[in-house]
């Protein structure tokens, strides 16, 4: 026990908010000078910091720890590959993709003669300063040469060739997906229960219900009693309660606190000088990530009327994210396996390219997008940014057997389907088509350019109160449900592909209740 403690502690003191909870801690054992010559000095301390907000504050701050670093929750000395990717062949899946991408990004440097990082001419620094508000422009050149190092359809090929080398499933059977891999997913029973507040029609969801009456609170509107509650839960700073409230929906007008909240985000001067520092690496430095995600923002964003006014602030924000080394140790506990590059001037100490460990693909601008409707402060917009992706955006595009993987989410759909849409499934295969493919891109993106903001963002709450990514296949599942008279008229890929391309009429909550509601166990 002593060890989990010490582990902890360790962990602890990487954290944002830990020298905060400490002075906290301090300044109130200072307002009480009498506890020093009390004879139960360890009692009358921790009766203090119970009766205080100190307390509320430590559990964040472990709650926070322990979202961040899961490998806590095995005992000392427990190997970290092991930790990171139980499964031998995932793991090898995992890095052979992961040689695909860099063995892709570094023929891309040769093709184009950029290299993969290298100092801005002094000029172009100039300019920048002189002009900030271009900071996060490129100079000049044609961003058309620069292709995508994938997209998501690449992706879904790679995941689906992925084979256990011990399990063998019939090709010729009709009731297998294009993910055949023995790994568990929960049945239809247990989603309920994980999501009980989100099946039961007795509870008033924000979203459903914002203009009755609260229940038990008549003179008061659902909207209204939610942000009453809301009120108090920030003036608490309790994230465990902050997720349980989410689970009903958030009021908009304090979606940005509480999402803080709940991600553990608590900016302060030090991290307004990190970010000043991150600006000077933009400054001083060019990767040919860079251009990889001014392409993205131009392909994705750029091109989406919810998004377009946000383009500059995407680029400004992606590039600090980019060589930001934070995300790199929170993604310690994953199997990816970042490319290490030699920096010039220092031979003998390879560091890893990107700074962040991430390579941007086709559409990674949109994890960030929707939180410019939340977020308008930069520090806390990266930060957001940050834990929301090493969290949970980074499952959806790595090889990994986790429950919140893409895999596990990949299955988890095709069981729904095959158990509680079997009409539907069946008429797929005979028309050779496989569901997954028509709806994995809304997967790996989390839904993020294909819903309306107002209907994305409760989505992402879910994923927030639940700590689950099991809202995004559930939602896949019941938006093929909703659309099935259709798609069962339809006869071809293209056609079922046009069924589904425009999902700006569906609304998120209502229809997950109601096939967790309509469908069988």
């Amino acid at each position: 026990m002593n060890r989990d403690v010490t582990r902890l502690m360790e962990h602890m003191r990487k954290e944002d908010g830990y020298a905060s909870v400490m002075q906290s801690l301090e300044r109130l054992v200072a307002s009480h000078p009498e506890l020093c010559d009390a004879d139960d000095y360890r009692e009358q301390l921790l009766a203090l910091v119970r009766s205080s907000r100190c307390q509320r504050r430590l559990q964040n701050l472990v709650q926070q720890t322990v979202l961040s670093r899961p490998d806590l929750l095995y005992p000392p000395g427990y190997p970290l590959e092991a930790i990171q990717e139980p499964l031998d062949y995932m793991r090898r899946a995992q890095r052979a993709w992961e040689r695909r991408l860099y063995k892709s990004l570094n023929a891309m440097s040769a093709e184009l003669g950029v290299p993969l990082a290298r100092l801005r001419p002094p000029a172009q620094q100039q300019k920048m300063v002189e002009r900030p508000e271009e900071a996060s422009q490129d100079e000049p050149v044609e961003l058309e040469r620069f292709r995508p190092v994938y997209a998501p359809k690449d992706f879904l090929e790679v995941l689906t060739r992925v084979e256990n080398p011990n399990h063998a499933a019939s090709s010729s059977d009709f009731l297998y997906g294009m993910v055949r891999l023995p790994l568990p997913v929960p049945d239809l029973a247990e989603l309920r229960q994980q999501f009980e507040e989100l099946g039961s029609s007795r509870l008033q969801h924000l979203s459903m219900s914002a203009d009755l009456p609260a229940a038990g609170k008549p003179h008061l509107s659902v909207a209204q009693y939610r942000e009453m509650l809301g009120a108090r839960l920030l003036e608490l700073d309790d994230a465990p309660a902050a997720r349980e409230f989410a689970k009903l929906g958030v009021p908009q007008s304090q979606r940005g606190e509480l999402w803080c909240q709940m991600l553990g985000v608590r900016p302060d001067a030090r991290h307004t000088a990190q970010l000043e520092e991150l600006d000077r690496a933009v400054l001083q430095h060019q990767l040919l990530a860079d251009r990889l995600v001014a392409r993205d923002v131009q392909l994705t964003a750029g091109n989406d009327d919810q998004y377009f006014v946000f383009s500059e602030l995407l680029r400004a924000t992606l590039l600090r994210f980019l060589r930001h080394t934070a995300p790199l140790e929170a993604l310690t506990p994953l199997p990816g396996r970042p490319a290490r590059a030699t920096a010039s001037g220092a031979p003998d100490t390879p560091l890893a390219y990107p700074p962040c460990g991430v390579v941007p693909f086709h559409g990674f601008s949109m994890y960030l997008a929707p939180l410019c409707f939340v977020l308008s402060d930069p520090t806390r917009l990266l930060m957001a940014f940050e834990r929301l992706y090493s969290r949970y955006f980074v499952l959806l595009h790595t090889l990994s057997s986790r429950p919140d993987g893409i895999v596990s989410l990949s299955l988890l759909l095709e069981r729904l389907l095959r158990e509680h849409e079997l009409t539907l499934w069946l008429h797929c295969r005979r028309c050779r088509v496989q569901p997954l493919r028509l709806v994995f891109r809304w997967l790996v993106r989390a839904f993020s350019g294909y819903l309306r903001v107002s209907q994305l963002l409760p989505l992402w709450e879910l994923v927030l109160a639940y700590d689950s990514l099991r809202p995004l296949a559930l939602l896949a599942a019941a938006v093929l449900a909703y659309r099935r008279a259709s798609l069962l008229a339809a006869t071809s890929q293209q056609t079922m592909e046009a069924v589904l391309a425009d999902l700006s009429s569906i609304r998120v909550l209502p229809l997950l209740r109601a096939v967790l509601g309509r469908w069988t166990a």
